[in-house]
């Protein structure tokens, strides 16, 4: 079982705790994680990263960036040809793209529509929603530059992935409108978070079960109970967990991927918890104990 872990939560932890990043990140060592997932953009912010990354001994498993290609990017693919440069020199098999987001409005009519859908057993769109994503100016112009970057990404050996982002202005946060893009972007991926279907009150089985076929990478993210939450179906809280501390299935999942021959990465993700140095470790030794099972 190979981990990873944000390096977002290394930098915290040691906001957190007053230790430093090569200490922190020996200690994730230690503790049996191997690489880290990191937002492609720190990599020009902070020179001393990718150094005491590999000092460790790690590598990057998987690196991330924000693009607004359903708006003032469209037609450039300048940020994403540095993401893909950087990616290819540190030996990166996949990378995750966030395309864009809508506005308020459009935002509202998607949501309302998925609502009105559900989630399907079977991977096919329905018809009012491949019209809805069609006709929407901003979805067309993500689809159409994730189909280039696809390509550009092939050209390198690299994989581009999607994933279900927890925010409600994104049109690939719920399940049917990640399969759309799956099916209407040849060669498109699947980054399965498992926090992230939950932001919008869906399962993640449910998720898993549609999108199981694209899968290349995962986000093993838990979510804790919060008494507040009320009025959903399945949500029942969104504050940040240790993974495997949380009410989420994380450890069904995880061994039933490693049955199935899953063998990249489980990074640990976990933004916003007050302990992220005790959360990097306790998530790691849940995780590798859900492989001994």
């Amino acid at each position: 079982m190979k981990l990873s872990i944000f390096y977002d939560h290394v930098t915290t932890a040691a906001e957190q705790s007053g230790k430093s990043i090569d200490e922190l990140l020996a200690s994730a060592v230690m503790a049996g994680i191997e690489a880290v997932d990191i937002n492609n953009s720190n990599i020009a912010r902070n020179p001393d990263m990718l150094p005491a990354i590999h000092r460790a001994g790690m590598r990057v498993a998987c690196s991330f960036e924000f693009y607004n290609w359903g708006g003032d990017e469209f037609g450039s693919y300048d940020r994403f040809k540095v993401h893909l440069a950087n990616a290819k020199v540190e030996g990166q098999k996949a990378i995750l793209v966030i395309p864009g987001f809508l506005e308020d409005q459009e935002a509202v009519k998607l949501n309302a529509l998925l609502d009105e859908i559900g989630i399907t057993d079977a991977p096919v769109i329905d018809p009012r929603l491949d019209e809805f994503m069609k006709n929407s100016d901003a979805i067309s112009k993500m689809t159409e530059m994730l189909r280039g970057a696809v390509q550009l990404a092939a050209e390198e050996g690299i994989t581009v992935t999607l994933e279900d982002f927890d925010g409600y202005k994104a049109p690939f946060a719920r399940a049917q409108g990640l399969l759309w893009f799956m099916q209407n972007v040849e060669g498109l991926r699947f980054t399965f978070d498992t926090g992230n279907f939950i932001y919008s009150d869906e399962r993640m089985e449910d998720g898993f079960m549609l999108l199981k076929k694209y899968l290349v990478h995962i986000h093993t993210k838990d979510r804790g109970v919060e008494e507040n939450c009320i009025g959903f179906k399945y949500k029942r809280g969104m504050a940040p967990a240790a993974t495997g501390e949380g009410y989420l299935p994380i450890a069904e999942y995880v061994r039933k991927l490693l049955d199935d021959g899953y063998d990249d990465y489980f990074a640990i993700e976990h933004y916003g918890h007050p302990d992220q140095a005790g959360a990097i470790v306790r998530s790691a030794k849940n995780l590798l104990a859900c492989a001994d099972q």
